[in-house]
């Protein structure tokens, strides 16, 4: 099993013990267990903790060093562990190192795993205008907090989001009313949109965009496409020029601030990544953690470490006509605050639009304006932006999973939606 608490990936096994490192580091731990695998599949392995479990709580007990990178933690025996047929006195026992607290990222993430879970009511006036489903949860008779989903249009005005707000109520109306703390995460949100297949070339890299066969996903990040070229656990991004003949590529566009995207193609090539998107759908457990993977790697090889707020979207071609796409975000919160939002879509917000490549250009000769004597590539890794607000809204199915959680005084209290 494994976790994610914070900025450290955490993998438990039964008989080894606790293996963790940092996110950024996790094919490191990927790694260390492909050899450890690979060394018992050939029996060259050390099984001194599987015949004396005692003997190695108390040589390697605490937290150790296995690499650089990779950590392990095994409980320290609790009392002295004799070696099989040797009788020996009983040593008095050195002081047991304290294993850390509990951090505040912990703590918050163990009140996250026991948030309630609920699809959402409908309010009935709300609801005469577009989709709004809400989660409450009580401190208090006359305190709550509410988590929303909305997606309506006004006539004049149209607008598609999450919220998670705290109320108090007087005189039978809930007023605004602040929090300690006040928190909204995103576990997974995925949308469906009708979206044709696009055609896709490369005068950098045509190895990687054969015609009707399997093709490398394409990152595009600060106005550029860009690829990987090596298949291992590091990888190497490099810019790629591409030619969209009969088509263009999603983009999607959170005011004006350019996120990453990476589309992958219907037949994809991803050797170095557990993706499977034949016989499972995009969000199994796997699936996510592989995509997931696929971001945290793009971002840290580019910015050389990871930003404060993670936030990606990927976009798989699920057939000829159809695209799946997921967005990945963190939690954002907010102190001393009533509210904490996050809008998709507004006429001037959230855009999700078309990319398409700056075609090259030819060179002509010095001495003849009118004989081309070669073609001009440069710029051609860039794309341009146009928005598609309009055709991209109308999405032909949603999944939410996402949560609103706020404290008052040492009290939390909160909501998960699924829908």
């Amino acid at each position: 099993m494994m976790i994610i608490v914070n900025d450290t990936l955490y993998k438990f096994t039964k008989e080894k013990g606790l293996f963790f490192s940092h996110v950024k580091d996790s094919t490191y731990l990927f790694d260390y267990f492909k050899q450890e695998e690979e060394k018992e599949r050939k029996g060259n392995f050390n099984t001194t903790f599987k015949s004396n479990p005692c003997q190695m709580k108390s040589m390697n007990g605490g937290v150790t060093r296995v690499n650089s990178q990779v950590s392990r933690y095994i409980r320290p025996a609790n009392d002295w562990c004799p070696e099989e047929g040797v009788s020996r006195s009983r040593p008095t026992p050195s002081p047991l190192p304290s294993f850390p607290e509990t951090s505040e990222e912990e703590k918050l993430q163990e009140i996250i795993n026991e948030l309630k879970e609920c699809s959402g009511s409908r309010p009935v006036f709300q609801n005469l205008f577009g989709k709004r489903f809400v989660c409450r949860d009580h401190f208090a008779s006359d305190r709550r907090i509410k988590t929303e989903f909305w997606d309506q249009s006004w006539h004049f005005y149209k607008s598609v989001g999450i919220q998670t707000k705290t109320q108090k109520r007087t005189l039978r109306v809930w007023w605004a009313s602040k929090s300690d703390e006040i928190h909204l995460g995103i576990n997974t949100i995925l949308l469906k949109y009708n979206f044709p297949q696009p055609q896709i070339n490369s005068y950098s890299h045509p190895q990687l965009f054969p015609a009707n066969s399997f093709q490398n996903p394409i990152y595009l990040w600060d106005g550029k496409f860009k690829v990987n070229v090596i298949n291992n656990s590091f990888g190497t991004f490099v810019d790629a020029q591409l030619n969209l003949p009969h088509g263009r590529l999603p983009f999607f566009d959170f005011k004006n601030k350019q996120i990453l995207n990476i589309y992958i193609p219907r037949l994809f090539r991803i050797d170095r990544y557990n993706l499977n998107l034949t016989t499972q759908d995009i969000t199994s457990q796997s699936n996510l953690k592989a995509l997931y993977k696929m971001g945290i790697d793009f971002l840290k090889d580019e910015l050389g470490t990871l930003p404060k707020n993670i936030e990606f979207a990927v976009v798989y071609q699920k057939d000829y006509d159809n695209i799946e796409v997921l967005y990945f975000a963190e939690r954002y919160s907010r102190n001393n605050n009533n509210k904490a939002k996050r809008t998709f879509y507004t006429d001037v917000g959230f855009k999700i639009g078309w990319v398409w490549n700056d075609k090259p250009s030819p060179i002509f000769a010095p001495d003849d304006p009118n004989t081309i004597i070669g073609t001009d590539y440069s710029g051609t890794s860039r794309f341009n932006i146009e928005s598609a607000d309009d055709y991209f809204r109308d999405y032909t199915h949603y999944e939410l999973d996402f949560y609103g959680m706020a404290r008052r005084g040492d009290t939390w209290r909160g909501n998960r939606m699924i829908r």
